[in-house]
């Protein structure tokens, strides 16, 4: 399956495929894991957490992301949840 040029194993756990995802958008800005957790509010840890697969994004994490300045000229929440959630989540 193909996602915005990249490749993402299906047979990988949901988490992973959403941490893939995660990554893939914060890359998408050419940011940092530590300027792309500041700029969104979030801890570095915490959004190294969901990269990797360890946790998923809690609504309350979306709403943040989706406030940044840089992120909502490119996407609503409602973007946000179908990229990083139910598209890895229905695979």
């Amino acid at each position: 399956m193909t996602y915005r040029q990249s490749t993402i194993n299906d047979s990988l756990l949901p988490t992973r495929r959403m941490g893939y995802r995660m990554r893939e958008f914060r890359q998408h800005f050419n940011k940092s894991i530590a300027e792309f957790s500041e700029e969104c509010s979030i801890s570095p840890r915490q959004l190294s957490n969901y990269e990797r697969g360890k946790n998923i994004p809690s609504i309350d994490s979306l709403v943040k992301m989706s406030q940044n300045e840089e992120i909502k000229a490119e996407y609503t929440l409602e973007d946000l949840f179908r990229i990083l959630v139910v598209e890895p989540l229905n695979k």
